[in-house]
């Protein structure tokens, strides 16, 4: 019995959305979209309107860039390791 009521009640619920469903659908059919001129112009690149794949040479384009040469690391026997301090009777982490 309770697998009947849920079944018509399945029914229902599917019946009223179908109902409201159809005004929205109808709207959302009659409506205007307009595109802004920034997006027009971007559609209008010989790229977009040829559909073509556009490639990008990263490589140029980073060698393109100006960076700062990297500065020269520092001799690291220069510094006393953590584990060789001379310590008596003291806990270094």
């Amino acid at each position: 019995m309770s697998t009947l009521i849920l079944s018509l009640l399945l029914l229902l619920l599917i019946g009223a959305g179908m109902l409201v469903a159809k005004p929205i659908h109808e709207h959302f059919l009659d409506a205007k979209v307009e595109a802004s001129p920034a997006l027009l112009n971007l559609l209008a690149t010989p790229q977009l309107a040829s559909k073509q794949p556009l490639q990008v040479d990263t490589l140029a384009r980073d060698q393109a860039l100006k960076h700062p040469p990297c500065p020269k690391c520092p001799d690291m026997s220069q510094y006393i390791r953590l584990d060789e301090i001379p310590c008596w009777n003291c806990s270094v982490p």
